[in-house]
């Protein structure tokens, strides 16, 4: 998640600059949005939007309407100044730049209604400081971690009312409950206690 964040970064501080310069009215533009990134970070982007290579660019006033190059496109993404909307058959996203303080919501099982909801928190001077994920959208978050890779600090998921620190063993998630690990699994309304069957 943290790496495609930062890949999302790059891009969107790419994105810009990327038409300084043009003017209203001017016919669909061919481009491809990953042209001026470093070569890693475009390889990552391109694994992730591959279409972003051979989009196609409108202007509709002051915002820029990108689409994949295609008859119909499933996608799009709209970009007003430094603010950037993401819409996809089964996701929304909006972020304010490339520091990226925004929200995303996701149709997890494509049933129409954006059940997955995540979002940035942010200190009092804007800057942002953590991630957080409600899974089935009860206003109770479920998960929350550090927004940067330098804060080392684990995520941490919330079991019932109480908030505690998500820890890996192997190839198991779990919580220390004293000195004990006690695995557990990402349930439909959030994370729970991981049953003896199912280890």
């Amino acid at each position: 998640m943290k790496k495609q964040i930062l890949v999302l970064s790059a891009f969107l501080i790419s994105l810009m600059s990327y038409y300084v310069g043009k003017k209203s009215g001017e016919d669909a533009m061919e481009v491809d949005l990953t042209r001026d990134l470093p070569n890693e970070t475009k390889a990552e982007l391109e694994a992730l939007a591959p279409w972003m290579m051979e989009a196609r660019a409108f202007y509709f006033g002051d915002y820029m309407v990108y689409v994949p190059n295609t008859e119909k496109p499933s996608k799009m993404m709209v970009t007003y100044g430094n603010r950037i909307v993401m819409l996809e058959p089964h996701s929304i996203g909006y972020n304010e730049g490339p520091s990226l303080n925004g929200f995303m919501m996701i149709d997890t099982n494509e049933s129409g209604i954006f059940d997955h909801v995540s979002y940035d928190t942010i200190d009092k001077n804007g800057k942002v400081i953590a991630h957080v994920l409600d899974f089935n959208r009860d206003g109770q978050p479920d998960l929350r971690g550090p927004y940067y890779d330098d804060i080392k600090l684990p995520p941490q998921i919330r079991l019932g009312d109480i908030w505690t620190d998500l820890i890996e063993r192997g190839e198991q998630i779990g919580v220390l409950i004293g000195d004990e690990f006690k695995p557990v699994e990402r349930r439909k309304d959030g994370y729970g206690y991981k049953s003896s069957s199912n280890k």
